[in-house]
């Protein structure tokens, strides 16, 4: 038996489970919902979010990882990968656990005849019993279905990604907004700066000075206009250059948490075998 680096093994279930999952959304591919149908140019999301009002304009789709434009079929649908789709399914089947253990009996059993004693003061209180044990024991309980109860915590999962994938959204194009205002003011300083100059009736001033008098008093003019004009850039380079190395150094460690952060959430998102 070949023995594998378990952080190898971790990233390689990540790339699939990835893979296995539409980039829009996050759900994962099923033949009966959140199908995976491909665009022109290769790549793959599920039915919902390409047929979406806001990713489809005059039924052509901007493919969000290539920009390339495709043409909806009217009589038809796009095609599907049946392969990303088989492998997305496998998955979710590998992820299943065929067998759990009754707390009472110690029998292992399907997810589906395996139940919940919700009764207060029941020694099960909470814990998963066979449907055997169920009925002989507990015929009089409160009891909740296993994978019903798993199905609702699944939903309320489902809703709590999809509100932070909204909120992601949200500050994504707060951040893009300021950095088009920082764009326009660049811009807008680029502008005014390209009229910072020496004036030119002041060198046209200089066949006109008659004598050594009035050349000085020009001379000192033109050092003050100088010095200003001098001062004004160092001053605003100074600012540019602290802002610069400010904003940078935040923007590295705010990637470089985010990535450790990422690979923690990896590791401790893959359940135990």
């Amino acid at each position: 038996r070949i023995s594998m680096d378990s952080s190898i093994a971790l990233d390689s279930f990540d790339d699939i489970s990835d893979q296995c999952c539409c980039t829009i959304c996050s759900e994962s591919y099923g033949s009966s919902k959140f199908i995976p149908r491909s665009l022109d140019c290769g790549h793959t999301f599920c039915e919902g979010c390409i047929y979406n009002d806001k990713l489809r304009i005059n039924n052509k789709v901007k493919c969000p990882m290539c920009t390339r434009v495709t043409e909806l079929p009217d009589s038809k649908k796009l095609s599907i990968n049946y392969a990303l789709l088989s492998l997305a399914e496998k998955l979710v089947k590998s992820r299943a656990d065929p067998k759990i253990a009754c707390s009472e009996c110690t029998g292992k059993f399907s997810p589906q005849a395996v139940r919940l004693c919700m009764t207060d003061g029941c020694d099960m209180h909470n814990k998963l019993i066979c449907l055997n044990c169920a009925v002989d024991i507990h015929g009089s309980h409160k009891l909740v279905k296993y994978d019903a109860k798993m199905e609702k915590i699944r939903e309320e999962l489902r809703v709590k990604i999809t509100n932070l994938c909204q909120s992601m959204e949200t500050k994504k194009l707060g951040v893009l907004k300021k950095t088009e205002q920082l764009a326009r003011m660049a811009k807008a300083l680029e502008t005014r700066f390209s009229s910072v100059n020496i004036p030119p009736h002041i060198i046209g001033q200089l066949d006109t000075l008659a004598a050594e008098q009035d050349a000085n008093e020009y001379m000192d003019i033109v050092n003050d206009l100088a010095e200003t004009l001098m001062n004004g850039c160092n001053s605003l380079t100074e600012v540019l250059d602290n802002a610069l190395k400010s904003a940078t150094q935040q923007f590295d460690d705010l990637f470089e948490d985010e990535q450790i952060d990422d690979n923690e959430t990896k590791k401790d998102a893959v359940p135990a075998n």
